[in-house]
């Protein structure tokens, strides 16, 4: 009884001590995103050119327009001006809004995998703890993106209305797959690219409820997407495709951030998440090794793994970074699998059906993720805010397969607390890494920052004629 009970004890301490330093980050988080929440001046050269797109529809005045010296809009589609602009009606247009319809959307992408644990597993408790720390993980990612989840731009939200269109996509009921389509139709009218993510929504949906259930997604995703597209087309004069696709095709690419450049900024990027995701679920696999498919899944974590040590290895003599070379190889192994870890939980179904449908949904959202953020980073003019939704898929493989680990070592005793233990360790070390590279003197906006701005702004006002600037037009 005795042993039991020390047994249980270790078992919650697994549980609770991550959740505890995952409270104090998140926390700390905040402190740093208030301070730039109340940042009177841009923290990023486009921040003032999304407030003056929402000025300009508040008044009645288009967005894609032929490109002349007075407007040129950016290369995004018009949904987060929108919703800048309607708030607008009622709220002060400027930063702060701005910046809260971000962090809105940034705290959707973290909900959305927390809502996913708790749809896809058993065990209430895990599920919440694994949610919590998985969306941990993408929030210390922050950095690593260019701190641009609370920036006035379309990125954090679209994220969030995607994460959401991929949890609700998946389930079983018409009603909440056709929500899932309608918010992937508004995540694409925040940034197209975000449409390829209906790839694996309707790959899955049609293994598991067949063609017509993914024809009814495509058609409450990519039909509204096809109408919306042809009504701005026809009202701009054909000036919107121009600036959505063909402005972004004349910029060409940048070999060097396909590689080395992408392994070593995703290694960068949280590698011991990174490493406890392609080694845990190796480990994990290996102990349910009967299962159908576990062999081939690890050997695909073993493929990963050789990539990522022959990407470190050519890395070394290139100096990319000094010191660095491990990481760089923790990143390329993250990047040949990314969150084909997700094949975890597919492989802890019970049924066989959900077993194969989870694996066509996991393997296809790694495929579509990795390509197209490789191909955002590389074109010129991309930068690290495109990697966006390889940290969210880093977050969520680091809960799914949190579940897994404590699903397993709940299912029996003896020596299987020491499973937790080690759990509870690598977990620690996973948030106390990513909160170590936060820095918030570097990120938080000083006084020195806002006296420049105020004389930036008096230099404007003993401006006479007009200001040509792409980079202030808000101030």
């Amino acid at each position: 009884m005795e042993n039991r009970r020390l047994v249980s004890g270790l078992q919650w301490l697994s549980l609770l001590t991550p959740v505890g330093l995952s409270v104090f980050v998140l926390m700390s988080l905040g402190q740093i995103w208030t301070a730039r929440w109340r940042h009177p001046f841009d923290l990023e050269w486009m921040e003032g050119g999304m407030l003056a797109h929402a000025w300009r529809l508040s008044n009645g005045e288009p967005l894609y327009v032929a490109p002349g010296p007075d407007f040129i809009p950016y290369i995004y589609p018009p949904g987060y001006a929108w919703v800048l602009s309607t708030l607008g009606q009622f709220l002060p247009l400027g930063y702060p809004l701005g910046r809260a319809v971000s962090l809105a959307g940034m705290v959707m992408a973290a909900s959305a995998i927390l809502a996913f644990t708790l749809r896809h597993r058993s065990t209430w408790m895990g599920a919440w703890v694994s949610g919590l720390l998985g969306a941990t993980v993408f929030l210390l990612a922050y950095p690593d993106s260019g701190a641009f989840y609370d920036l006035v731009r379309p990125d954090s939200l679209a994220l969030g209305l995607t994460a959401w269109a991929l949890v609700l996509g998946l389930e079983k009921q018409g009603k909440w797959v056709a929500l899932g389509g309608l918010m992937l139709f508004a995540s694409f009218t925040m940034k197209q690219n975000m449409a390829v993510f209906g790839v694996p929504i309707v790959l899955a949906l049609w293994h598991r409820e067949g063609l017509g259930r993914a024809v009814w997604f495509a058609l409450w995703s990519a039909g509204p997407a096809l109408l919306f597209v042809g009504w701005m087309q026809g009202s701009t004069d054909g000036h919107f495709l121009r600036y959505l696709l063909a402005a972004p095709a004349a910029h060409g690419l940048k070999a060097v951030r396909f590689f080395p450049g992408f392994s070593m900024e995703i290694g960068l990027a949280m590698p011991l998440a990174s490493l406890f995701t392609v080694l845990g679920a190796a480990l994990l696999l290996c102990t349910r090794w009967r299962h159908r498919g576990g062999l081939a899944f690890v050997g695909l974590v073993s493929l990963g793994l050789c990539v990522g040590l022959l990407g470190a290895f050519m890395q070394v003599p290139r100096g990319i970074r000094a010191g660095g070379s491990w990481e760089n190889g923790a990143g390329f192994a993250a990047c040949a699998i990314s969150l084909g870890v997700l094949g975890v939980w597919a492989l802890q179904a019970t049924r066989r059906k959900r077993l194969q449908w989870g694996w066509i949904f996991a393997l296809s959202l790694a495929v579509v993720t990795v390509v197209s953020v490789l191909f955002m980073r590389g074109h010129h003019g991309g930068y690290l805010n495109v990697y966006m939704p390889l940290h969210w898929g880093l977050g969520l493989s680091v809960a799914v397969l949190s579940t897994a680990v404590l699903d397993w070592v709940k299912e029996g005793t003896g020596e299987r607390w020491v499973g937790g233990v080690i759990y509870s360790a690598a977990m620690l070390g996973v948030l106390s890494h990513g909160f170590m590279q936060l820095k918030p003197d570097v990120l938080t906006p000083t006084a020195a920052d806002v006296e420049a701005g105020e004389a930036w702004v008096e230099a404007l006002r003993k401006r006479v004629g007009p200001v040509l600037s792409p980079y202030a037009p808000w101030l």
